[in-house]
């Protein structure tokens, strides 16, 4: 699967007389077809390789991004125990738009900007002594929101995380972003001003320092932050647990 490309109707929901906006089918650019309802598949000839172009100075680079060549949304027993693992559900699997590569043994999150992909990240599942993540892209520049907006008039918080599962976790009761890591900058600690009320801060319990640190610095920036320190990471709690520990 590669990059996506525009929405259309989709079959398999027009036969049961569903999809009547006629946008439930995702379409990319390797001609693949992906239902985000009913789940529809129909894959394409390959993985397209996606180029971006970054203005530096007077030059112009060139970078590409590309997912595994086998990459699919069929997921093995093996990545759906793992994702049950940490409670996610089959609606965070196609928002997410979760993949797998047998090839490379690793759940795929992919990220987009504009319908454009800009990165991905593999979870290594595999039994061979290799790192955890991989990843593609440069995502500490992509702020990547899970979650669902408030209703209009309430406050909008967002809860930073160090990886994209606790996000997608505590995106089941609020707004929540991965920092793909444990630092946040000024830079984009002023982009999500730009745009969430507040700030709250939850990252593991190895980085306890580091969280009070952002949240001291963010704060006198002027920045409405708070931090969270739990003996677990956020991803381990239920939803339930997630709600009294942001109270």
């Amino acid at each position: 699967m590669s990059h996506f490309v525009k929405n259309t109707a989709c079959p398999k929901c027009q036969e049961e007389g569903r999809d009547r906006s006629g946008n439930n089918l995702g379409n990319f650019a390797d001609g693949s077809v992906y239902c985000w309802s009913c789940g529809y598949w129909q894959p394409g000839n390959g993985i397209a390789k996606i180029k971006q172009e970054t203005q530096e100075g007077d030059s112009v680079s060139t970078r590409t991004v590309a997912l595994p060549r086998d990459s699919g949304f069929e997921l093995p027993g093996l990545a759906r125990s793992y994702l049950q693992d940490f409670a996610l559900t089959q609606d965070d699997i196609i928002v997410n738009r979760i993949m797998w590569s047998e090839e490379w043994q690793r759940v795929i999150f992919p990220y987009f900007a504009h319908d454009q992909l800009i990165g991905w990240q593999g979870r290594y599942l595999g039994k061979e002594n290799k790192a955890k993540w991989y990843s593609q892209g440069v995502l500490r520049d992509l702020m990547h929101v899970c979650g669902y907006a408030p209703p209009a008039g309430n406050p909008r918080p967002i809860v930073l995380t160090e990886d994209v599962i606790s996000a997608i976790r505590v995106g089941h009761v609020t707004q929540a972003s991965p920092l793909f890591g444990s630092h946040i900058s000024t830079q984009a600690a002023m982009r999500y001003h730009k745009f969430f009320d507040n700030v709250i801060i939850w990252l593991d319990k190895d980085k306890q320092i580091d969280s009070i640190k952002f949240t001291a610095r963010l704060n006198n920036l002027g920045i409405t932050t708070r931090n969270i320190i739990t003996d677990k990471d956020p991803k381990e709690y239920t939803d339930t647990e997630i709600v009294d520990i942001l109270k």
